[in-house]
């Protein structure tokens, strides 16, 4: 994930994740409880993207 966040594109998942994406996902992670953490590592791609722009979108 880190890696597409410095704007190298990468398949995750079978999914495809620009560095937008990525970046979004690792902001939400980064500012989560370790236990929050654990469950949005868990999560598959295309549903810890999603979670990651409604979080950030609610902020606005």
């Amino acid at each position: 994930m880190r890696e597409a966040k410095a704007g190298h594109t990468r398949k995750i998942g079978g999914i495809v994740v620009d560095a937008t994406t990525a970046n979004a996902i690792l902001t939400v992670y980064d500012a989560a409880t370790p236990r929050t953490q654990v469950k949005i590592a868990s999560l598959p791609i295309a549903i810890m993207a999603s979670f990651a722009w409604r979080v950030l979108d609610s902020d606005s």
